[in-house]
């Protein structure tokens, strides 16, 4: 499947929601906006949004190359979810 800009924040958003116990909106989900800090993932929901991810994007994403920084502005969680479905041939 290939996946828009919207499309993408759409099931990102999802997760979130998912892990967080509060309603994201698409809308929150800024360039800049820190997941962490503005968002509101906590250190123990880390683990379960990756895998809401994965069931999110049908991908499996290596939690050895994860980076914090991938949490910090949103646009390089999109990169990096963008490169994770290009790496298992989901697009």
């Amino acid at each position: 499947m290939d996946y828009n800009q919207n499309l993408l924040k759409e099931k990102i958003a999802k997760a979130l929601t998912e892990v967080i116990s509060r309603n994201v909106q698409p809308s929150e989900l800024t360039d800049k906006v820190n997941l962490i800090d503005e968002i509101g993932l906590n250190s123990l929901q880390f683990l379960e949004f990756i895998l809401e991810l994965e069931n999110e994007f049908d991908v499996e994403i290596d939690v050895g190359s994860l980076d914090l920084r991938y949490f910090k502005q949103y646009m390089h969680l999109e990169k990096f979810i963008k490169e994770s479905i290009e790496k298992n041939g989901t697009n």
